[in-house]
């Protein structure tokens, strides 16, 4: 098993993601410019969606 996620204002980062040639990765998302209903380190907000024939979501 890898080592844990990292911790920031006491909230886990998210990951870990593998990014070919980059390795594993961690990533935290904050709403700091638009309000999310679902909070301010939310990882979606509920209301945006993708344009019609993006790439999904890994």
């Amino acid at each position: 098993m890898g080592q844990p996620a990292p911790v920031m204002f006491d909230r886990k980062f998210d990951g870990p993601n593998v990014i070919p040639g980059l390795g594993s990765t961690y990533d935290r998302h904050v709403w700091l410019y638009k309000k999310n209903p679902s909070g301010l380190f939310a990882r979606y907000k509920p209301k945006v969606k993708c344009p019609a024939g993006a790439p999904p979501h890994p």
